[in-house]
């Protein structure tokens, strides 16, 4: 049991410092995840569209299923630094529309409300940070790269803390 705590200690360590000198991985290994489901669907559409008889198949689904495995293809055979950028230019488009979203209905509470500058705040701040999500996806995958590295770190050296004070 003991061991156990010094090995994942080292364990997050390691990681942590890897991810430390190669930010984009962090964010690139979602996208390849994502890509992998992706393909998965579409291989499955095509298995759904190849068991059904003649008489009910759907060129739709044909077409659906071919482009799921043609997408989901190109996008496992990318680079981490243009999957890293895809993946933060999405979350960018959605943290704008989430922050227009929050924007209006802030605007339209507020009239019923006392307490109205955290849900237009917090609205402003979500589209502000949608837009510099957008302006700069590489940037923004690298500080979210270091900043879960350096959390990483932070965990594996707690938990080496931890192995130290349970050998006293």
């Amino acid at each position: 049991m003991k061991k156990t705590t010094l090995y994942l200690g080292i364990g997050f360590l390691l990681i942590g410092l890897y991810l430390f000198f190669n930010p984009l991985v962090s964010i690139a290994s979602i996208a390849w995840v994502i890509a992998l489901i992706i393909a998965t669907m579409g291989l499955m559409n095509l298995h759904t569209y190849l068991s059904l008889e003649k008489y009910y198949r759907s060129n739709w689904l044909l077409l659906q299923s071919l482009i799921k495995i043609i997408l989901g293809l190109i996008l496992l055979t990318s680079s981490a630094f243009s999957l890293s950028s895809i993946v933060m230019s999405f979350i960018g488009l959605g943290l704008l529309i989430i922050g227009a979203i929050n924007f209006k209905i802030s605007i339209r509470s507020n009239r019923r409300t006392l307490n109205k500058t955290n849900t237009t705040g917090s609205s402003i701040f979500t589209f502000l940070l949608g837009i510099v999500f957008l302006l700069n996806p590489t940037f923004s995958a690298g500080v979210i790269g270091y900043f879960l590295s350096l959390v990483l770190m932070i965990i594996g050296a707690i938990i080496l803390l931890i192995y130290y004070q349970s050998q006293k």
